[in-house]
């Protein structure tokens, strides 16, 4: 077993040393003032399968459009976005229109809702909506997988908005939190929110009924860390997402290993990834497209670690020096997506060093293949978030469950570009599934409807009646919407489409 975990090494070192990052925002156009930048995001705004970045380089927010991954162009202007300071930012599609909306936070614990317009510029609209109370930090989530997203704020004290056909109402309130993970962590589909505070963190169970209860203690994820970020995923391919989290004031980062039975397990040590430093942002990636995911984590005091999977049983390898990412250091936040469409993973960093951003490429040598899936969902939210993804390949299954921190589900393939199945289980029920597919692509799934399709000709038989939002009476499901089914005894059915 030694002389194999060595010849891992030397084989790894010698494929490290292909792969190299390199700052490319200058060449490619983004040259703007900063210094204590604050937040990022990669996203499509416009809906050309190509990542456009959101960020915060100190003090006021900018949007670039990406022109085919060689060029980017400032679009702040004229996106209406100008005058705005953002500390976090995420992506979805709150009203199912088909374009990405922006939730973001600023400096004064203000909520931002944008509503993308579909015509280059956003509105925002969290007061005019009913989100009029602050936070330091927001979250899409469908926590009740009705299909339209949901709301999580966190601050002073951390608030669940439902959304409704008015806006959104407050419907659950938790303790002041400084961040939140929103992840499924007992496979149930329903969304679990995991709090990081000054003191223990706190795990609440989605009850499926509109309740949430703490689990903290059971799970076995309180840590008393003060942590800062947390971020979920498979990177044992066991099909449950473990958590990983960083922490302030030199307290151990921490590596959670989910049991499959509802508890974590405490597993740092065994695998090296503790990196004792003022813990600032991570990340589960699988940066080499080698089927394994890793983890990129940051602090104040100490340089990037670029942690690599070196397999289930083995320690995890620090390898940012050997593929140029240790630096810039003093990162605050990372957002990690496909730029350029070459099929390997860029970084976008913010934090406090030089002007105050950077955008990494990796500047070839990933010879391993990929594949990328972008999600349209019907029944479900319109970007499938919550949306679980499996990839099986001889005996691995590799997991990832989309989030509003990424809406591009990205799997590494290894040295082959060919899989045996991806499913697609969606928060309403419906799966998609192909079977002996080819990687080295961006697939675009859309939602089955046979849910709907089914539940109209059942009603249809009571003698219901389908009706448009203008009540104009319908034959059928053509477009999207929402739609009302009545009977002659006055039953109302809404359908969302």
């Amino acid at each position: 077993m030694k002389y194999l975990k060595f010849a891992l090494l030397i084989f790894f070192f010698a494929f490290s040393q292909q792969i190299r990052f390199r700052d490319v925002a200058a060449e490619l156009g983004i040259n703007v003032p900063g210094g204590l930048g604050a937040t990022c995001l990669f996203f499509d705004y416009n809906n050309d399968n190509y990542l456009d970045i959101l960020f915060d380089p100190g003090g006021r927010v900018y949007l670039f459009k990406n022109n085919y991954g060689v060029a980017f162009t400032n679009i702040t202007d004229s996106a209406r976005l100008t005058n705005y300071g953002f500390i976090s930012v995420v992506a979805g599609d709150f009203n199912n229109d088909g374009y990405v909306d922006i939730l973001a936070t600023s400096n004064g614990a203000e909520v931002y809702l944008f509503r993308n317009n579909g015509d280059g510029t956003f509105s925002e609209v969290a007061d005019s909506l009913g989100i009029s109370l602050g936070g330091y930090r927001a979250l899409f989530l469908d926590y009740n997988l009705d299909g339209y997203l949901d709301i999580l704020t966190v601050g002073t004290q951390s608030r669940l908005y439902k959304q409704t056909l008015s806006g959104f109402q407050l419907v659950y309130t938790f303790e002041e939190a400084t961040n939140a993970c929103v992840f499924d962590y007992n496979n149930d589909f329903y969304p679990d929110i995991y709090l990081l505070r000054s003191g223990e963190n706190k795990l609440y169970r989605n009850n499926g009924n509109g309740t949430f209860t703490d689990v903290t203690s059971q799970a076995n994820v309180g840590n008393l860390g003060n942590s800062q970020t947390a971020t979920a995923g498979d990177f044992n391919n066991d099909g449950y997402l473990d958590l990983y989290l960083t922490n302030l004031g030199g307290g151990l980062n921490c590596l959670y290993v989910n049991q499959r039975n509802g508890t974590f397990l405490d597993r740092t040590n065994f695998y090296g990834v503790g990196d004792v430093g003022d813990g600032r942002t991570c990340i589960f990636i699988d940066f080499n497209n080698d089927r394994l995911l890793d983890i990129f984590t940051t602090n104040h005091v100490n340089l990037n670690r670029l942690y690599k999977n070196m397999g289930y049983s083995a320690p995890f390898f620090n390898v940012a020096g050997q593929v140029n990412i240790a630096n810039p250091a003093d990162v605050f936040v990372s957002s990690w997506g496909d730029f350029d469409n070459d099929g390997d993973l860029d970084a976008f960093l913010t934090g406090h060093f030089g002007n105050g951003y950077a955008l990494m490429r990796d500047s070839g040598g990933n010879y391993f293949h990929y594949l990328k899936v972008k999600l349209l969902g019907c029944q479900s939210n319109k970007v499938g978030i919550g949306t679980k993804l499996y990839l099986y390949r001889n005996d691995t299954t590799q997991l990832v469950e989309i989030s509003s921190i990424s809406l591009v589900a990205h799997f590494g393939l290894g040295n082959s570009p060919n899989f045996d199945s991806l499913i697609v289980l969606w928060p309403s029920g419906e799966r998609n599934s192909i079977y002996f597919g080819v990687g080295d692509t961006l697939l675009t799934i859309e939602e089955p409807l046979s849910a709907i399709k089914e539940e109209k000709k059942e009603k249809l038989k009571e003698g219901f009646h389908l009706f448009d939002i203008q009540g104009r009476r319908i034959k059928s499901l053509s477009q999207r919407g929402v739609f009302f089914l009545f009977n002659k005894r006055k039953n109302i059915k809404i359908i969302r489409r």
